[in-house]
């Protein structure tokens, strides 16, 4: 990892039978690490140290209706921005062993060499 760069030079998974070629751990990975540094820190949310709602009925309240109990906002849409930078460097690479790229609309089957093995007990 470069961080000066900001950007991944490798990243690979250790404890996958499949850690050759197509793993999706790394890239769940990666995707979790960028979803996760977009999030606000848990200081920065307003009424973070307030304690809930629900937590006062019984005692001053005597009920809560559903939409007395959360003020939430609906979540943020889903952006795509990343992944597709992902697709876009891996096509640049022309990267042949990821599972994601495999599963694109325009994904062109290179020839490879398959090894089969068959072992008798």
């Amino acid at each position: 990892m470069d961080e000066q760069e900001e950007a991944v030079k490798s990243i690979e998974c250790h404890d996958c039978v499949a850690s050759q070629g197509g793993c999706k751990h790394a890239i769940a990975f990666l995707m979790w690490i960028h979803r996760r540094s977009e999030e606000p820190s848990c200081t920065s949310v307003e009424c973070y140290w307030m304690k809930s709602k629900l937590s006062r009925a019984g005692s001053t309240l005597k009920y809560l209706t559903a939409s007395e109990m959360s003020n939430a906002k609906p979540s943020l849409p889903s952006n795509t921005e990343v992944f597709e930078k992902f697709l876009e460097e891996g096509k640049k690479r022309r990267l042949n062993n990821c599972e994601v790229i495999k599963y694109q609309n325009d994904y062109v089957l290179t020839k490879q060499k398959v090894c089969l093995c068959i072992h008798w007990c």
